[in-house]
């Protein structure tokens, strides 16, 4: 009698150990917010003539990653890397070779339905690489910014799109561990990251945004570069709350002048 008692609670152990895996699982699918995340899609035209009648066009593009962070009435606020959104460097290597090219470029982002948006950068934290922009009439559901920060060894989930992966209802999805602060207050996680990944959210277990990939190490792309929570908060507030006033004196100033 006592071995099968002995068994009947072991057989319990098995299936509840079981249920809380399937459960965890299924508790990780609903707080992951896809519908946040953003690939972003950048083309720098260069226009070149020798002369009047010959003339060449060709086309640099780029991409990255970004994720929703807030939605109002009128549009979305979006989080990427400041390298996704600025290009000074490179029209200027282009410039050098060729003074007289004419440069224009495109900006959107996609959405996880494979929607295109154009986007307007708001502000730029280079020493930081951050970069938030506004999108007009954008709806999608926002990452919500993390109360407090991680602790070293807290697991956490990466949206991205590495290698410009990335198409309709579909978006990789990573899993890795927050390690901690290194010396120049940039905060390390493991994370399998490359070029294409730059922009792209990380989330907590709650689904709440504690970082953002900005880079990895050349030789080891198994740790991902992210600023620190901190200051990744102190700028999105900053950002927003300045716009958001800005937006809303010029809707009074249009209400009261018009």
């Amino acid at each position: 009698m006592k071995k099968v008692y002995q068994y009947l609670i072991f057989l319990f152990s098995i299936l509840a150990i079981a249920g809380c895996a399937h459960n965890g699982v299924n508790h990780q699918k609903k707080i992951l917010q896809r519908s946040s995340f953003l690939k972003v899609e950048k083309a720098l035209i260069i226009n070149s003539c020798i002369n009047e009648s010959v003339c060449t066009q060709r086309k640099l593009r780029s991409s990255g990653s970004a994720a929703v962070i807030k939605t109002t009435f009128s549009g979305a606020y979006v989080l990427t890397a400041a390298h996704v959104c600025d290009d000074e460097d490179v029209i200027a290597r282009i410039k050098l070779d060729e003074p007289t090219a004419k440069i224009s470029s495109t900006f959107e982002v996609v959405t996880l339905l494979g929607e295109k948006h154009s986007v307007e950068i708001l502000d730029m934290d280079h020493k930081n690489d951050m970069c938030i922009l506004w999108v007009k009439n954008l709806y999608e559901p926002p990452l919500l910014v993390a109360t407090q920060e991680p602790d070293p060894g807290d697991r956490v989930y990466n949206m991205a799109a590495p290698l410009g992966v990335f198409s309709k209802n579909m978006v990789p999805i990573f899993t890795g561990f927050f390690n901690g602060n290194d010396f120049r207050n940039i905060a390390i996680y493991s994370l399998p990251a490359f070029g294409g990944s730059s922009g792209s959210p990380i989330v907590n277990v709650r689904g709440e945004l504690v970082g953002m990939v900005h880079s990895t190490l050349r030789f080891f792309p198994e740790i991902a570069l992210s600023p620190n929570y901190k200051d990744m908060r102190t700028f999105i507030n900053n950002t927003i709350e300045k716009d958001a006033h800005s937006r809303i004196l010029n809707v009074f100033l249009n209400v009261v002048f018009r």
